[in-house]
């Protein structure tokens, strides 16, 4: 029987460069692809809407806390929360100018100081790419 180093058990379960740590982050990397994937699919092109540019799906990717085994995956956009949660209903109101301008659903340019949204459901899709990823590696959980 060999001999135990701490040092070395420390760096393949807690290290990032250990063997658990490049597990973990090959984990946390195909969850984030997977989010990627999702998002394109569930807020992709629909029939009648306009063009997306597909920021959302962009916008996923993995942090590293450096000296543990914690990787963090996330998206860098500002309305990801809403997307992911889901948003309450809620007023937007003109910043910039004196009215909003959009287009109506009747095709036609519409210009109000006020508009109420009317909230939206939560998509979950990193939780999903999670679920996605570890039934995928792992069976199910």
């Amino acid at each position: 029987m060999g001999r135990t180093y701490p040092n070395e058990i420390n760096r393949i379960l807690n290290m990032p460069g250990g063997d658990v740590g490049r597990e973990i982050r090959r984990h946390a990397l195909a969850i984030a692809a997977e989010a990627k994937r999702s998002a394109e699919v569930t807020f992709g092109k629909h029939p009648g809407d306009a063009p997306r540019t597909g920021k959302l799906a962009a916008g996923y990717q993995v942090k590293v806390i450096p000296g543990t085994n914690k990787f963090i995956v996330r998206n860098t956009k500002k309305y990801a929360a809403a997307m992911e949660r889901g948003a309450r209903p809620h007023e937007i109101r003109a910043r910039r100018s004196t009215s909003l301008r959009f287009r109506g659903r009747d095709g036609r340019w519409r210009n109000v100081k006020v508009v109420r949204h009317p909230g939206s459901i939560g998509r979950h899709t990193l939780l999903t790419a999670g679920r996605v990823i570890t039934r995928r590696r792992y069976g199910t959980i």
